[in-house]
């Protein structure tokens, strides 16, 4: 494929309709998606409600920030101190579903 084939093909593909709403859709989601597993964490009631917002609140400013220089690192500590809260949390649940969890011995995977 000749360059300016290469370039009529991207400059066509890149500025079609379906190429535009899919990118709308994408940025579109990047702020709606943290919102709504804010909304599933605060009525799952599975984490504290705290930690539900810290969640929504860090991961909104941690995404609006140049990803450079200590005061983006600085403001990205709420957004990372959820990730690490959350992270404890799933562990845990998951230990303790699997003491709860009796698997019978003609269905354990074999060693």
């Amino acid at each position: 494929m000749t360059q300016q084939a290469a370039a009529l093909f991207l400059v066509t593909s890149f500025h079609s309709v379906p190429a535009q709403g899919a990118t709308d859709v994408y940025f579109l989601s990047e702020f709606v998606a943290p919102v709504v597993m804010g909304v599933a964490l605060w009525r799952s009631q599975s984490v504290p409600r705290w930690l539900a917002v810290l969640f929504v609140v860090g991961l909104g400013i941690a995404e609006r920030l140049p990803s450079w220089g200590p005061i983006a690192l600085l403001l990205m500590l709420p957004f990372m101190a959820a990730m690490v809260l959350l992270a404890a949390r799933i562990w845990q649940a998951a230990s303790h579903t699997q003491e709860r969890v009796r698997v019978p011995p003609e269905l354990r995977p074999l060693a």
